[in-house]
């Protein structure tokens, strides 16, 4: 193989990695933009149902918290596990807040006997939404 073949050989291997590299970025790009537009879409659905009981508003809420994250982090862990994991990428506050709405969901869905106040619900509520639009 001669001189010249050998360089048109690796320019041409150069510029297959490259493309390579740059089919990947914007597939990416997309992807996460795909995301924050369902995440948005989502949230205006939610907000927009005048009268949704505000128990429901904290689990969508919360549900809506999880699919955000797990697209961000291209994760299928859940929303606590993700929290774990990623909390370096997390201010002190924003993990406080989120956990305390998520703790409140759990305990909305899973204790028996849990009372919450419409204070509470609304506090929980803030709290998830707040985060959820700090996402992006």
């Amino acid at each position: 193989m001669s001189n010249n073949s050998i360089v048109y050989l690796v320019v041409f291997l150069a510029f297959v990695a490259l493309t390579a590299v740059a089919v990947a970025f914007l597939k990416s790009r997309n992807r996460n933009s795909d995301w924050q537009s369902k995440v948005t879409e989502r949230l205006a659905q939610i907000q927009s149902r005048k009268g949704l009981d505000p128990k429901l508003l904290v689990i969508e809420l919360d549900k809506l918290a999880e699919f955000a994250l797990q697209q961000k982090f291209n994760s299928k862990l859940s929303l606590g596990q993700i929290l774990k994991e990623k909390k370096s990428k997390f201010s002190k506050k924003t993990l406080d807040e989120v956990w305390a709405g998520h703790k409140f969901r759990n305990n909305l869905v899973h204790e028996f006997n849990f009372k919450a106040t419409p204070t509470e619900l609304g506090k929980a509520s803030k709290q998830l939404k707040g985060f959820v639009q700090d996402l992006f």
